[in-house]
């Protein structure tokens, strides 16, 4: 399978490959995708799995290759507050019934002090909490570089933080989650409203893993 990704990706083309669960599927796409020395996206079907590649695959694969893996890990727009509609909320009747008050308060507090502005940083909030709907950073009613905190924005920053550096020193293998798969690919690529200059053009690899009564599939596309 390594040898069929590392060849689909020098040949920019399309490859499926059925394996079973626990036989190594994602070390076969990583080892080439690092390898490559081209930009990758590999975007998974769940948390648990981008997890896996970013926090157990990649630190293993680490141990093995004699240079830092350019590696970063990303999550879509919903996971990150926004600054704005938070100082909005304030002031705006946007808040309904009082467990939407008491988990804006929380969120309010925890914007004061938070570096990243991740939304799994609030431990006391509940996952069921309708609040954060309303004050999180999906891309609808953003107004990027109009919004008055477009400079302390949370996703601009990660975005900084991750690809804001030199071309020749950003991430080669960015991992993502599929759902969030075209925002980031949007990010990655463009220069749109949202976002500055930064980004350089990308080699685009998907690698997009489900776990189901049969085996796992796992299909990789060179775009």
């Amino acid at each position: 399978m390594a040898e069929g990704v590392e060849s689909a990706i020098a040949d920019r083309r399309h490859l499926i490959v059925e394996a079973g669960t626990g036989t190594g599927k994602t070390l076969a796409y990583l080892v080439p995708a690092l390898l490559s020395g081209k930009r990758i996206i590999v975007s998974t079907g769940t948390k648990t799995l981008q997890e896996q590649l970013f926090f157990k695959d990649v630190p293993f694969l680490q141990q093995h290759f004699p240079r830092p893996l350019k590696v970063c890990y990303m999550k879509g727009r919903n996971n990150y507050a926004c600054r704005q509609k938070i100082y909005d909320a304030e002031d705006s009747p946007v808040l309904t019934g009082l467990e939407e008050v008491a988990d804006f308060e929380i969120i309010r507090e925890w914007e004061k002090t938070t570096e990243f502005g991740d939304r799994s940083e609030i431990r006391q909030l509940p996952e069921s909490s309708t609040a954060w709907a309303k004050v999180d950073a999906r891309g609808e009613l953003c107004t990027g570089s109009k919004c008055a905190n477009f400079e302390r924005c949370f996703i601009t920053a990660s975005l900084v933080l991750k690809l804001g550096m030199p071309f020749s020193s950003r991430p080669f293998v960015t991992v993502a989650l599929k759902s969030s798969l075209l925002s980031v690919f949007r990010l990655l690529t463009s220069e749109g409203p949202t976002m500055p200059s930064w980004f350089g053009p990308w080699q685009r690899s998907q690698a997009a893993e489900r776990q189901a009564r049969k085996p796992s599939i796992v299909a990789l596309s060179t775009l």
